[in-house]
């Protein structure tokens, strides 16, 4: 059983990467200085929820491109969740 935690890891990894960008950095134009993006921005579905917002004024019922981008953010999240729960528990 002791397999079992790597293996549910590499496959929350392989879950992150599908649902992400690659790699992703914030320039600062003043400083050029680059700073990590927090893993949620990275996630594909933001480029739906943007989509969303300028086809619908706020207000207006979302469409399922909105409500796919929800979908996708929160399995992002709870992905997310479940890969720091395992990396961060004693499981030696």
């Amino acid at each position: 059983m002791t397999d079992a935690i790597p293996t549910a890891l590499a496959h929350l990894d392989a879950a992150i990467a599908a649902l992400s960008y690659e790699e992703a950095v914030r320039i600062d134009p003043r400083t050029g200085a680059e700073s990590e993006i927090p893993a949620i921005e990275c996630c594909i579905a933001q480029e739906l929820e943007r989509i969303e917002r300028q086809l619908h004024p706020r207000g207006s019922r979302p469409t399922i491109i909105g409500a796919v981008g929800e979908s996708i953010t929160q399995a992002f999240i709870e992905i997310i969740a479940a890969h720091n729960a395992l990396k961060g528990g004693d499981h030696g």
